[in-house]
């Protein structure tokens, strides 16, 4: 479901964090339970990790 919502979207490729946005809403529409961490996966920015 997530794929076929994020091919729906207009543009080619799709940004990774519209892919994060398209799984997060998929996910509340189900009422799933997300774990802590995918959520924090899910949510933060990526431009603002540091690397190590």
């Amino acid at each position: 479901m997530i794929i076929e919502r994020a091919q729906a979207i207009d543009e080619s490729p799709v940004p990774i964090e519209k892919i994060k946005i398209v799984a997060l809403m998929v996910l509340w529409s189900h009422d799933a339970e997300i774990d802590h961490l995918i959520f924090e996966e899910l949510i933060t920015d990526d431009n603002d990790r540091l690397c190590h």
